[in-house]
């Protein structure tokens, strides 16, 4: 007899090779040359009230919490990044993901986009149900009479399992990449790409590129920072780390604790913070599971002198501007 883990991650092994279409639903959505504001939002986990009053507060969607598939995106042209890990710990999973497929459908009719990849969460899930890290969506999944086993089948009536078995696992717009976890290792966006597929057709979702100690979606910062653990200077790690995938700028989620660094800095928990003007820490613990804040936007746009910066937006509407573009003054002939 087939142990129930064993089973539930042979069923998502079955599923996988047979729904995965890399073409129509690729391991990291490219979008070049786009002239939309750009924001990103971290890990909501399972809290559609804090979700609901941070995009409504912000101008990006409106909605009622007790009718998640009817909210509606209000950021006009803007694209919205979210890097996974809408589910668990708090007890509204279904809702988050509801509204989330909402506002994608939403955005789209606006000339918008709302984009959401994998965090580990959503991998966990898809590699083995009965791991009790994802108890919280299972829990939810029930209280909306939703069988795990139709997820998998991606034949729920809601569509929640073809949204699950198709999201991205990282998003590079212009020159920026949004992913959960980090890249820890250096990988072209090519040779990262193919690396996803090729791992994930052969182990699913619990493959070591996505779930293992360096995988892009489980990567930590504890009890060494990724980026200091190398013989380099951290400064010059990332670059190269950055130089490689082909971007200027990582933004990753999953890690909303307080940090310390090597150079006596510290992040501190809750916030959204920097280094070098590379990398860019967007999960906040907004859920009230982790009630570290009540949510954050990372807002990429344009400075005085035309450059980029990224700017933290919070729920009060007060604006913490992270990073700033230097841009040289043109000389008078």
């Amino acid at each position: 007899v087939m142990h129930a883990a064993a089973k539930a991650a042979f069923i998502c092994f079955i599923v996988l090779l047979h729904a995965r279409d890399w073409k129509s639903a690729p391991a990291i959505l490219e979008i070049s040359n786009a002239t939309s504001e750009v924001y990103a939002l971290g890990d909501v986990h399972g809290d559609i009230s804090r979700f609901q009053k941070l995009l409504t507060a912000l101008n990006m969607a409106s909605g009622d919490v007790s009718k998640p598939q009817e909210f509606v995106w209000t950021g006009g042209h803007s694209i919205l990044v979210c890097t996974g890990d809408l589910i668990d710990k708090g007890s509204e999973s279904v809702e988050v993901i509801l509204a989330m497929m909402a506002l994608q459908k939403s955005a789209a009719k606006q000339g918008g986009r709302v984009i959401v990849s994998y965090g580990n969460h959503e991998a966990t899930f898809l590699a083995d149900q009965s791991d009790k890290k994802v108890q919280n969506l299972v829990d939810s999944l029930n209280n909306w009479n939703v069988s795990v086993s139709d997820v998998m089948k991606a034949k729920d009536a809601y569509g929640i399992g073809q949204f699950l078995l198709t999201l991205p696992v990282a998003t590079r717009i212009n020159d920026w990449f949004f992913v959960h976890g980090g890249v820890p290792e250096l990988y072209s966006l090519s040779s990262l790409q193919k690396k996803i597929e090729k791992d994930v057709e052969a182990n699913g979702y619990g493959a070591d590129i996505l779930l293992g100690d360096l995988g892009v979606l489980n990567v930590r910062m504890k009890p060494d920072v990724w980026w200091e653990t190398s013989s380099e200077e951290p400064e010059a790690r990332l670059h190269d780390l950055l130089y490689t995938l082909g971007v200027k700028h990582l933004a990753f989620g999953h890690q909303a604790n307080t940090y310390h660094f090597s150079d006596g800095t510290k992040r501190k928990k809750g916030t959204m913070y920097q280094k070098f003007g590379l990398v860019f820490l967007i999960d906040v613990g907004m859920s009230s599971a982790i009630d570290y804040s009540h949510g954050s936007l990372l807002h990429i746009g344009t400075n005085k002198q035309g450059g980029e910066c990224a700017t933290a937006l919070y729920l009060d509407k007060s604006q913490v501007v992270l990073w700033s573009e230097d841009v040289l003054e043109p000389l008078l002939s």
